[in-house]
């Protein structure tokens, strides 16, 4: 339990209470796999509620869903998660070869980089997909993990969470019969990836390669929607 406390207060804001004179331990990697896949389902809960709450125009719920969840996740998400943004936004700028406007460039591609999570969210909820960010947040964080530990506890957790959401949405939504498939197919990407990521050296590789796993998530599950 102590462990999970620790795993909790690396991915959030949250801090919670334990005592002082305890020796905190360091938390095993399918523990931040799981402390950050229940924040994400907090975020995702929200947004799913109130498309539901949200009569009338689904583009306003879903628009309204999309700030409910963003706004939680800023709440309990760390200031240090934008360093991935900024990194990443860095690594494809530095492809830009522009000597007068490269930082024209990098703002550009910053900005977005910025709206792509967002847009991912929106358009997911639009179809009523509400769960599938949970499944990305899972996903993103055992990427995020896998520089440091050569395990595989963590990919059991993410891939656990993702094939659950897939299942549940297969079972409750006919419209999503197939996105057990596509979550089982989001598990094999995103292990793939986090293998090929192993080869870029990031500054702040744990925030990089989130941001890089739970968006190359997000955007699978929206092209596989749109299919």
């Amino acid at each position: 339990m102590k462990s999970f406390i620790e795993a909790l207060k690396a991915v959030s804001r949250l801090r919670p209470s334990a005592r002082e004179e305890e020796k905190s331990e360091t938390p095993s990697p399918w523990e931040l796999v799981l402390a950050k896949s229940l924040l994400a389902l907090c975020w995702t809960l929200a947004g799913g509620l109130v498309l539901w709450l949200v009569p009338g125009d689904r583009m306003v719920a879903a628009l309204l869903g999309t700030l409910a969840a963003l706004a939680l996740r800023f709440f309990l998400c760390p200031h240090f998660e934008m360093l991935g943004l900024e990194e990443a936004s860095g690594i494809c700028s530095h492809f830009i070869q522009k000597e007068v406007t490269e930082k024209a460039y990098a703002q550009a591609i910053f900005q977005l980089l910025l709206c792509v999570r967002p847009a991912c969210i929106l358009l997911l909820l639009l179809h009523g997909n509400w769960l599938w960010p949970l499944a990305a947040a899972a996903l993103g964080m055992a990427v995020a993990v896998s520089f440091k530990t050569g395990g595989y506890g963590h990919w059991t957790c993410a891939c656990a969470i993702a094939l659950a959401s897939g299942a549940i949405l297969s079972k409750a939504y006919a419209q999503f019969s197939g996105m057990f498939l596509v979550s089982a197919l989001a598990c094999v990407f995103c292990w793939l990836l986090s293998i090929s990521l192993d080869r870029l050296d990031f500054r702040h590789p744990g925030e990089s390669r989130l941001f890089i796993g739970e968006t190359a998530a997000l955007l699978l599950g929206l092209v596989a929607q749109a299919i």
